[in-house]
């Protein structure tokens, strides 16, 4: 599943190890030149910082949107106690 972030950025193609926040266009390192080191993580501490509100909007509405899984109650498993 990819991240949140990418609501916000999009990938550089001139550089390929940035990316670019649709909010303020400043361009983020996307923690390293290799794309097997790039991570979300650098991206999500600068909309952290600069774009806190924005991001929290985002993120809960994704955290709400998430199936729980139905309790036993709902399934009619029963639940096993033991005294």
């Amino acid at each position: 599943m990819p991240s949140v972030v990418w609501k916000f950025f999009t990938k550089c193609p001139d550089d390929l190890s940035k990316a670019q926040c649709s909010i303020c266009n400043k361009k983020i390192s996307r923690g390293g030149r290799n794309s097997r080191t790039f991570t979300p993580q650098n991206l999500k501490s600068d909309l952290m910082q600069e774009h806190k509100n924005e991001f929290m909007k985002v993120n809960d509405n994704k955290k709400k949107r998430k199936v729980l899984p139905k309790s036993d109650s709902e399934t009619g498993s029963e639940v096993c106690t033991y005294d």
